[in-house]
């Protein structure tokens, strides 16, 4: 699955604060991505947020060989 760059733009996580402890951060409803991710600190939940999406967008980026 190869999405062109323009279709990527900035994805900005929303950012929950889990009833369980730590934090939950999650892709905005009209991303090109359906990801989120957990951590123990608001902002250790938005750099992972960042680290996992720009790994599926390497992922994603790559071309066939």
């Amino acid at each position: 699955m190869n999405l062109p760059a323009p279709a990527w733009g900035a994805i900005r996580p929303v950012v929950f604060d889990r009833e369980c402890g730590g934090w939950l951060a999650v892709a905005p409803e009209h991303s090109p991505l359906r990801i989120g991710v957990t951590a123990d600190t608001e902002e250790g939940a938005r750099d992972l947020f960042d680290d996992v999406v720009a790994k599926w967008r390497e992922t994603l980026e790559q071309k066939p060989s």
